[in-house]
């Protein structure tokens, strides 16, 4: 089971039926992202790819204790993955059991995530059986816990591992918006290493958010539709297969494996080193 301390288990390993992650192997040409000075050319966007790193760790060095773990965690993302660098981190107090990724809008276009660093183990835990919860909280909670549960089982991981582990969990559900981040950037945008210099077109960055608008839409309007019980609460079962279906939409499972890729190489490297 995977400890509190998680990274140091050895007893969590990818079975056979785990899913192929040799689509997020690391690119090796972006490893010398060089200046962020670029051409001057009014079809380019200079701001888009601009490196975020410095302000991201000012941010979570100033958001207290609980977020330390997953500073050490930007870190290793952006030295593994340095074309993430330009995705900015925002920390949103307010979010319970939710995350959010955005590319930005028509006048200040780049990607960020909303995420609350400021307590992510009260934030991201599953709450516990007798917690007392707002009303306006509690669906995203049955919501949250299932979700939880879809990933251990991507991680092959035994029930509780997750559900049990909220710092195992907080991380996750950042990861997971780092692995949108890098689909959005690698199989949309499909981003040249000296476009982190030169800029990249708005025109193709455009085209790239349409085409994730479009699939999302398509592979949403496919999903079976919960049942509803007479007083209007969504029927359980149905609701979970909806939410199992739901994480299986290409782009949302290709961000559950690259979370999880992310914490099996962490525990395998622990693990070879102790």
């Amino acid at each position: 089971m995977f400890k509190d301390s998680f990274l140091r288990t050895s007893e969590v390993k990818q079975n056979n039926n785990a899913s192929d992650f040799s689509v997020l192997e690391k690119d090796e040409s972006f490893n010398n992202r060089g200046a962020r000075e670029g051409i001057s050319s009014g079809t380019l966007d200079k701001e888009f790819l601009r490196d975020r790193s410095e302000e991201n760790l000012e941010m979570l060095r100033g958001v207290g204790e609980d977020a330390r773990f997953l500073k050490g965690f930007y870190k290793e993302i952006i030295d593994k993955y340095p074309e993430l660098s330009c995705v900015e981190l925002k920390d949103a107090p307010e979010l319970k059991f939710r995350s959010s990724q955005s590319k930005g809008t028509r006048d200040d276009l780049h990607l960020s995530i909303k995420y609350n660093f400021s307590s992510p183990l009260e934030a991201y835990s599953a709450p516990k059986k007798n917690e007392k919860l707002e009303e306006s909280e509690c669906t995203f909670a049955e919501d949250y816990v299932e979700n939880l549960k879809i990933l251990e089982k991507r991680l092959s991981a035994k029930e509780g591992d997750v559900t049990q582990n909220g710092r195992l969990a907080s991380a996750l559900v950042f990861l997971h918006e780092m692995g949108h981040a890098y689909d959005f950037l690698h199989n949309y945008l499909k981003v040249k290493p000296e476009e982190f210099r030169e800029g990249v077109e708005i025109k193709r960055i455009s085209e790239a958010i349409k085409q994730v608008a479009r699939e999302t839409k398509r592979d949403k309007a496919s999903l079976p539709v919960p049942e509803f019980l007479e007083d209007g609460v969504q029927e359980r079962e149905s609701r979970q297969k909806y939410l199992e279906e739901y994480r299986n939409m290409r782009r949302e499972k290709f961000a559950d494996e690259f979370a999880c890729k992310f914490i099996l190489e962490k525990i395998a490297d622990r693990n070879t080193r102790t």
